[in-house]
């Protein structure tokens, strides 16, 4: 069976990251003509794709689990790393709502100044928790060889 969770996680990685390279250009251009170009589509299409990869990505490790446990695995994963692994995908996940909450609310309104704050900074925590997950996700890959499968001699 395919398993569909490493292709699919980093997909929310690299967007949430050109989301926040995209918010901190905006920040610094002074040139309204440039700021505003189509600004009004950019963030909400970037959050929902970021939303629907994300909730991929945290179905899609329940697939992946489940692979790493079949009988032809080569290599026996603790439970606890895998359970700690999916705590802080469900961090993640959590995370992601507020974030884009505020995405919404902000909407590019560069005179509340507070609403921007919270915003790149739930933004900022979200990128750093999606990173925390990604890096257990690849230690539960070759450190404990979660789904790695025994090649036939």
């Amino acid at each position: 069976m395919i398993n569909p969770h490493p292709p699919l996680s980093g997909i929310p990685g690299a967007l949430a990251l050109v989301l926040f390279v995209y918010e901190l250009s905006r920040g610094a251009l002074r040139d309204a003509s440039i700021t505003e170009i189509r600004q009004a589509d950019t963030r909400p299409f970037l959050l929902f794709c970021l939303a629907v990869s994300v909730l991929a990505t945290y179905i899609s490790g329940y697939f992946g689990a489940a692979i790493a446990s079949e009988s032809g695995a080569r290599f026996v994963v603790e439970p606890s790393a895998i359970e700690f692994h999916r705590g802080i995908a469900k961090l993640t996940l959590v995370a992601l709502f507020p974030m884009a909450l505020f995405g919404f609310l902000y909407h590019g309104d560069r005179r509340n100044g507070v609403l921007r704050i919270v915003y790149l900074s739930l933004l900022g925590l979200y990128l750093g928790l999606n990173l925390w997950t990604a890096y257990h996700g690849g230690r539960l890959v070759f450190e404990h060889g979660a789904a790695v499968v025994a090649i036939p001699s």
